[in-house]
């Protein structure tokens, strides 16, 4: 019973969450029935064997690059990519954030993931937010969705700016690039300048497992408002101090980091971020490859990084302050956020 109360404490905190991949974000049971309803290569998805089908669409230990990391994603994004099924994919992640009192969330995906199964670009965008439409409805939550670029896919940039600023007023709020940080940045630009004349926000993973500079290069060039990750901005305090100074926002995701290998436990750079009061948030990034959610992510926060409860709770409304929300809407959130870390306090004091 205490146990179970203890773990209340975490999963009741009032969240704001503004980094996590959809695709990353799948429960196992749903990928399995997805798989059984489209009847799909039962050898490529062994969805009649719970843990062999595990081991194509999750990870269970950290793995030793970032590369590594990210080798289930195509086999889930396989399976998402029906209207049908990435609907209800948003539909699910809904609900899984209310499950864990995240009143905000913007969620990321790169939608030509999703096109192997003949959906185009714009289909898969319409059925996610159809789905984050009727999620919101049912669970009580906000979604916003931002859209990546993929760094080793530049030719998909354009068309991706493109169908942003489509549906910058149905949903869409921003752009971000993601993927491997060894790849060049360049011809992507132009799309980044693109967003920003539009009037979209832009985050931008960079040093995650790059360098300081990679963090540099996004926020002076692709003129970042946050960045995805950044552990690595410590490295170079120049760029740290710009980061500072600007009071650029860091979208930690500390389950995600270790599984990267991007950093160590004990040489965090969250709590230097702690210590030097920068603008930082916690998020799952991929919380059904790695089994972890937003609770999990504020009871690691507190038990294994050292961070105080009211530390976490700073850094939600951090991310609240950061969110890519119109001024009115930011506002209210934040509103709603105080008087509900006001319930908490006065219920877990």
């Amino acid at each position: 019973m205490e146990k179970e109360h203890h773990q209340e404490i975490y999963k009741s905190l009032p969240k704001v969450e503004l980094h996590n991949h959809l695709d990353g974000a799948c429960r196992l049971k749903t990928l399995m029935d997805m798989c059984r309803k489209d009847d799909l290569d039962a050898e490529r998805f062994p969805y009649h064997d719970t843990e062999a089908f595990r081991k194509v669409v999750s990870l269970t230990e950290p793995q030793e690059s970032l590369v590594e990391f990210l080798k289930p994603f195509p086999n889930v994004c396989y399976i998402l990519s029906t209207a049908e099924n990435l609907e209800r994919q948003a539909i699910e992640f809904c609900e899984d954030q209310k499950r864990n009192s995240v009143i905000y969330t913007e969620s990321r995906l790169c939608p030509f993931l999703f096109t192997e199964r003949g959906l185009n670009i714009e289909e898969v965008l319409q059925s996610v937010l159809v789905g984050f439409s009727k999620g919101e409805k049912r669970y009580g939550v906000k979604i916003r969705t931002i859209i990546c670029f993929l760094k080793s896919f530049p030719e998909w940039s354009p068309a991706l700016v493109d169908l942003a600023i489509k549906y910058k007023d149905k949903g869409v709020v921003g752009v971000d690039v993601a993927g491997d940080e060894l790849q060049p940045m360049d011809q992507h630009i132009p799309s980044f300048i693109k967003a920003k004349e539009a009037g979209l926000h832009i985050t931008a993973h960079a040093g995650e497992s790059g360098p300081a500079e990679n963090v540099r290069q996004a926020i002076d060039v692709l003129s970042a408002e946050r960045i995805g990750h950044g552990y690595h901005v410590v490295d170079d305090d120049s760029v740290y101090l710009l980061a500072k100074n600007k009071s650029i926002h860091f979208e930690v995701c500390l389950t995600s980091s270790i599984y990267t290998k991007s950093m160590e436990y004990e040489s965090h750079s969250v709590k230097r971020f702690v210590k030097d009061s920068i603008n930082f948030g916690l998020n799952t990034d991929d919380s059904g490859i790695i089994g972890t959610s937003l609770t999990n992510e504020c009871k690691v926060g507190m038990t294994t990084f050292g961070l105080k409860r009211d530390e976490v709770i700073q850094a939600m409304f951090d991310s609240a302050r950061s969110s890519f929300l119109p001024a009115d809407e930011k506002e209210e959130l934040i509103e709603k956020l105080s008087v509900l870390v006001r319930e908490y306090k006065e219920k877990y004091p």
